[in-house]
Formats: structure tokens, C-alpha cells, sequence
């Protein structure tokens, strides 16, 4: 029964899950894993925040490994995340909801990216309008009312060297 449900309806009931719920769902049978790869966004546990407590992602001080930790407060236990899915060894630099905005450690020009550990999805934003090196980076996470199932936020990326002759702000 569970198999032959329609991916929206099946996306759904995935927006309920905690990631490591979800993690486990994909792994349960072909039609779920297609529908956690078709349906990225609207099955994460960001569409619907109130139904969890905020995890607690952790990273080793020294770059050992692509792993990193989780803590789910809920059930009060450790998960070991391996983040060998990513193309590059990345850094970090904010978190929102199920995704983590990173940036590649083996390049000296800012490029971001997005990751989800837990559906093991990954995706580069667009490069900057001027390239910049060893720039600060903040995110500001918008209001995702309950009729926007993505998470909505602003990456601000501010300072550093670029290429351009004065000032360099775009």
C-alpha cells in the first residue's frame, strides 16, 4: 500500500519526519528513494519547523575527515554524518534547517554551496558578481510562513580581496 502512494501525498508524510527518520525512509524501498530525490525540499524537515527542536550539527576543530556530528535532542542520540558525497572538502558556514550552506576549502576564491547530510544532496549557488577571496559571510533566515515549504533565506557576502580596481562592492 505504502509503495503505490502518489509522490506528492508520499512528500507529504515525509515533511514530518526527523532527518534521521527521513534517512531511513529513503532507504526503505526504490519508490521512497525517487520520491526523497524528486520532492528535496518539500520532504525536509525545514518545510515544517515547529514540529522539531533544533539539532545540534557539529564539525571536528581540525580538519579531519568529511564527517561531522548531529545530536538529536528528541530521542537524546549522537549521529556520525559522512559528508563523502561532496565533490570538494568543504568549511561550514551556517546552517538552515536540514541544509548547511559550505564553502570548499581547496579554493581561495569564494564559491558557496548547499548540502543536505541526510538526503546526501549537494548544489553550488551562483558565483558572485565579483570574485572575492577570504570574505565575511552571514546568513539572515527569512519568515517561511506555513504556506512555503522551502526554507527562504538571504546570504550576505561582505569585504575580502576581489579583482575589481576600486572598492569592489557589487
Amino acid at each position: 500500500m505504502w509503495g503505490n502512494l502518489p509522490f506528492d501525498v508520499l512528500a507529504k508524510i515525509f515533511s514530518f519526519l526527523s532527518p534521521d527518520s527521513l534517512a531511513r525512509a529513503r532507504s526503505g524501498c526504490r519508490h521512497w528513494h525517487v520520491c526523497v530525490e524528486t520532492y528535496p525540499m518539500t520532504n525536509s524537515f525545514t518545510a515544517l519547523p515547529h514540529h522539531h527542536q533544533a539539532w545540534f550539527l557539529g564539525f571536528p576543530a581540525r580538519n579531519r575527515g568529511q564527517h561531522g556530528y548531529v545530536h538529536n535532542p528528541v530521542n537524546d542520540n549522537r549521529h556520525m554524518l559522512s559528508f563523502d558525497f561532496l565533490p570538494d572538502p568543504v568549511r561550514p558556514i551556517a546552517s538552515m534547517g536540514s541544509l548547511i550552506l559550505v564553502r570548499p576549502t581547496n579554493c581561495t576564491v569564494l564559491r558557496l554551496a548547499l548540502c543536505n547530510p541526510f538526503t546526501r544532496q549537494f548544489t553550488y549557488l551562483p558565483m558572485l558578481n565579483t570574485t572575492r577571496s577570504n570574505p565575511a559571510v552571514g546568513v539572515i533566515t527569512l519568515d517561511s510562513g506555513q504556506d512555503r515549504p522551502n526554507p527562504h533565506f538571504r546570504v550576505y557576502v561582505a569585504g575580502g580581496m576581489s579583482k575589481v580596481p576600486h572598492g569592489g562592492a557589487t
